[in-house]
């Protein structure tokens, strides 16, 4: 790596332009990607735009955090990198390290002031993507930074039925535990039960199908006694 920056450096003091781009990527993303921090340095300090993305709007930050380079996102960051900045779907490089499941980038992120609330255009936040294919270190961090175990995206589908469609046993239970309602619907017509057996999930169809009965009776009871 040391080699390539000693080039770059030769071709910048040429004159070449350092915005240019091989397949959509300038020579930051490219850096970013591969935590070549001596290069980023170089580039930054000759000027690189911090801000440049490739064509689907991925920053160097968010190119960094989805490919775990904690140093790299460190240094952007130190550098002024815009740490809510938002690709073309509208996701932010905290969504990134909650779906890649990147727990020290991801408290990083938070430390230094990362909004944890961001909607991507798909209708989905940090918490639903961790709740999905996340880890459950991952949820519990975002559950202590604030997130709302409450969201449901714009398709009515909530925490629970991301859970439960990702297999995701350990969440599932963690929400079940904090109130989370098996009888919701989302636009669909499905329950989260309904998404477990679906994807084969047969310990997270058991768990539910548990909670749904004691749920039930629980109402029939109450009717009982109320009416």
């Amino acid at each position: 790596m040391a080699s390539d920056t000693v080039k770059v450096k030769e071709y910048l003091d040429k004159g070449a332009d350092i915005e240019s781009t091989k397949d959509g990527f300038t020579a930051l993303l490219n850096a970013s990607i591969v935590a070549n921090v001596d290069m980023i340095c170089l580039l930054l300090d000759w000027g690189a735009n911090i801000s440049s993305c490739n064509k689907v709007g991925n920053n160097a930050l968010i190119l960094a955090t989805f490919y775990g380079k904690e140093n790299t996102v460190r240094l952007l960051l130190d550098r002024g990198a815009n740490i809510n900045y938002l690709n073309k779907y509208g996701e932010t490089a905290l969504m990134h390290a909650s779906e890649r499941g990147h727990e020290r980038i991801l408290r990083l992120l938070l430390d230094r002031g990362a909004t944890i609330g961001n909607i991507s255009k798909y209708g989905k936040t940090a918490l639903m993507l961790a709740c999905g294919r996340g880890k459950i270190e991952v949820f519990l961090i975002l559950l202590d930074a604030g997130a709302s175990v409450d969201e449901i995206d714009k398709d009515g589908k909530t925490m629970l039925m991301y859970a439960s469609y990702g297999g995701k046993k350990e969440i599932v239970c963690m929400l079940l535990d904090l109130g989370a309602n098996t009888d919701d619907v989302d636009n669909c017509g499905k329950t989260a039960l309904k998404y477990a057996i679906k994807n084969g999930h047969e310990e997270i169809s058991r768990l539910l199908s548990e909670r749904e009965t004691i749920a039930e009776y629980t109402h029939i009871l109450k009717e009982a006694v109320f009416t």
